[in-house]
C-alpha cells in the first residue's frame, strides 16, 4: 500500500488515531520506566584434573596403591565428557523447580566459554532483582562443584583421583539486561500498530457507509427534481421510472458525490439543472443528455 495513502487515511480519521498514539506512546513510557527488570549474573568454573601419582610413588608408597582410582571419567583424557555429563543433569526441570521453591530465579545457562572448550564452564543465572540473580548464580556454582564428584564416584573412587570445579570469577554485582526492555516496548509498540490499525479501519468502512447512503439519497433527489420539472411542463412522468435512472457516484479521495445519468431523457427544450445543492450540502452533478427527439 502507498505511504501516502496510508497517511492521509490516518489523518482523514485523526481523532481516532491520534487517542491511541497517544496511549501507545505513554505505555511504552511506563513499559521503561516501571516495568519489571530482568538482571544476570554470573560464576566460571575450571575443571582441575586430579594429579595421579606415578608407578614410582606408587611402589614408594604403599597406602596409595590401596586407594580406588576407578574414575570412569579419567579414561576420556580430557574434561570434556566431565562437563556434558554435569550440564545434563543441572539442565534438567527439576533443578529450574527447586530453585523456585526457594525463591530463586528458575531462567539461568551453564555452558563451556566460548572458544575455550569444556575446561572453563560459565554458569549464569537470571531473576527480577540484582540480589535473587546473583544468589542464583551462587547456588548454581555449588550445585555444580557438588555434582561434578557425585556423578565421578560412581565407583567409589577416592577423592584425589577426581577432576575438581575450581572458581575463576564471579559471582559479581548484576547486569540489567536491556534486552528485555526493548522487547517489552517492541511489544507494545506492535499491539499499539494493531490497535491503531484496526480502529482506523473500522473508520474508515463507517464512513464509506455513510458517503455511500448520502450518494443513494442524493440520486434520489436528483430524480424527484427532475420529475418535479418534467411534470411542471409536460407532465406524466413518474417518479419511480426516474429512480431507476440515476447512479451515484462517490470518488474516494474527496468524497465528493456525482450523479450519472444512464437513461438520459429526451425532451423538448427541456433539460435538468446540471447541478443542484442537496441535503448536507453537497455538490451533486447530473450529466445528461440534452439531445432534442
Amino acid at each position: 500500500m502507498d505511504p501516502l495513502t496510508v497517511l492521509n487515511t490516518l489523518w482523514r480519521h485523526k481523532w481516532t488515531a491520534i487517542p491511541i498514539i497517544i496511549l501507545t506512546l505513554l505505555g511504552c513510557v511506563y513499559v521503561y520506566m516501571f516495568a519489571p527488570r530482568t538482571y544476570e549474573a554470573s560464576m566460571s568454573y575450571a575443571l582441575a584434573a586430579p594429579k595421579i601419582p606415578s608407578d614410582y610413588e606408587l611402589q614408594q608408597n604403599k597406602e596409595l596403591s590401596k586407594l580406588n582410582s576407578d574414575n570412569p571419567y579419567l579414561r576420556s583424557g580430557d574434561s570434556s565428557l566431565l562437563s556434558q555429563v554435569v550440564i545434563a543433569q543441572l539442565s534438567d526441570p527439576s533443578v529450574a523447580e527447586e530453585l523456585e521453591a526457594t525463591g530463586l530465579g528458575n531462567e539461568f545457562t551453564i555452558a563451556p566459554v566460548a572458544n575455550l572448550g569444556m575446561g572453563l564452564v560459565k554458569i549464569t543465572g537470571t531473576a527480577n532483582t540484582a540480589d535473587i540473580a546473583v544468589e542464583t548464580a551462587r547456588v548454581l556454582g555449588k550445585k555444580f562443584q557438588e555434582t561434578i564428584k557425585v556423578v565421578q564416584e560412581v565407583n567409589d573412587a577416592d577423592s584425589s583421583y577426581l577432576y575438581s570445579a575450581l572458581p575463576v570469577q564471579g559471582p559479581g554485582p548484576a547486569e540489567e539486561l536491556y534486552s528485555s526492555r526493548l522487547r517489552s516496548l517492541i511489544m507494545v509498540g506492535i499491539a499499539g500498530a494493531v490497535l491503531l490499525f484496526g480502529a482506523v479501519s473500522i473508520a474508515q468502512s463507517i464512513s464509506i457507509r455513510k458517503v455511500q447512503r448520502r450518494a443513494v439519497d442524493a440520486a434520489e433527489q436528483v430524480a424527484v427534481a427532475q420529475v418535479v420539472h418534467i411534470q411542471e411542463n409536460l407532465g406524466g412522468y413518474q417518479i419511480d421510472d426516474a429512480k431507476s435512472r440515476y447512479r451515484p457516484i462517490v470518488e474516494p479521495d474527496s468524497g465528493q458525490i456525482f450523479v450519472t445519468n444512464l437513461k438520459p431523457m429526451q425532451l423538448d427544450e427541456h433539460v435538468v439543472p446540471r447541478s443542484k445543492k442537496v441535503s448536507g450540502g453537497s455538490s451533486i452533478s447530473a450529466k445528461q443528455s440534452d439531445e432534442k427527439s
